[in-house]
């Protein structure tokens, strides 16, 4: 039986050719890889900074952003903060930080403008979970969790009361031990968002 080879390449003797592909080299992505081992990192984000007005011209009085950044040194290395510097928002919620409090990079405690940080992680799991807030305006009440001890010593939830509204920076995951029962969370952590 002939062996299988590339389709229309047949030898004098009949039989077909056994050919590999060549794998060919990209230039760009032989510029991506030595920019990322020197660790600069791709940009994470490449659209350019939303404007505080709305569709209709009137200004914008808060900016609220979020971001799963899965693992604050990665992104502060993939160039997050420069996005948050010119995205300039009035909260800025982190979720999957991975990193306590007491490791947090410098860069980001000095970050202009956003001096009241707020900052929930497990203290027995280094390098799992974690959120943060950062604020322009200090929150009347930050309180971390949801009351609930088992749920409340993984880092999940930070939520902070402004004057006219409350906010919450959870870490929703699918990576977690209430898949076997099929939910992605705890049934405590969906009642606690309902009231």
């Amino acid at each position: 039986m002939p062996k299988r080879g590339k389709k229309g390449a047949v030898a004098e003797d009949g039989d077909e050719l056994k050919t590999e592909p060549e794998a060919k080299k990209s230039k760009t992505a032989a510029k991506k890889n030595d920019k990322e081992a020197a660790g600069e990192g791709p940009a994470l984000y490449e659209d350019p900074p939303d404007q505080k007005t709305s569709p209709s011209g009137k200004p914008a009085t808060l900016k609220i952003c979020s971001w799963n950044v899965d693992g604050l040194r990665a992104w502060i290395k993939k160039k997050g903060l420069d996005w948050v510097k010119e995205e300039a928002p009035d909260i800025l919620c982190l979720q999957e930080t991975k990193c306590s409090e007491n490791k947090l990079p410098a860069e980001l405690q000095e970050l202009p403008g956003l001096s009241y940080q707020y900052w929930s992680a497990p203290s027995d799991k280094e390098g799992y979970s974690g959120v943060g807030l950062l604020s322009r305006q200090c929150p009347l009440k930050v309180s971390y969790g949801i009351g609930e001890e088992e749920h409340d010593q993984e880092g999940r939830v930070i939520v902070a009361e402004f004057d006219s509204f409350v906010l919450v920076t959870p870490l929703c995951t699918l990576a977690h031990p209430y898949l076997k029962t099929k939910q992605t969370s705890p049934p405590s952590f969906f009642h606690f968002f309902l009231g």
